[in-house]
């Protein structure tokens, strides 16, 4: 099976037998595309509205023997209906440095249709 990262980082994954199995980005980021709208400043600061999400780019299509690593929000907005894309399962079993950051997850999110 070909895994290709399409986050800005490397994702390690702790697999079933215990192996931990990193893989580095691809170079292309999948993202969510969104339109924002200016509201007016509050408290000096730029406030803006989050207004509609327009789909995902950067998503390959699908290819034989191959899935893709996403970020959880663009597995959320995909809107493939196939097995090929997932997202790193962050949830409270993922192992964290002593700052809290995630250095690998135990498993992955998908979307089943």
């Amino acid at each position: 099976m070909n895994v290709v990262n399409l986050t800005p980082h490397a994702i390690s994954i702790i697999s079933l037998d215990g192996e931990t199995i990193t893989y580095e980005p691809s170079g292309v980021v999948a993202r969510v595309v969104t339109k924002t709208l200016e509201l007016r400043p509050i408290s000096g600061f730029r406030v803006r509205e989050l207004s509609s999400t327009f789909g995902v780019e950067g998503l390959p299509d699908p290819e034989p023997d191959t899935i893709y690593l996403v970020s959880s929000m663009v597995l959320a907005k995909t809107n493939r209906a196939n097995q090929d894309v997932f997202a790193p399962d962050t949830g409270g079993d993922a192992i964290r440095d002593k700052e809290g950051r995630i250095c690998a997850v135990r498993g992955l999110l998908g979307r089943n249709y």
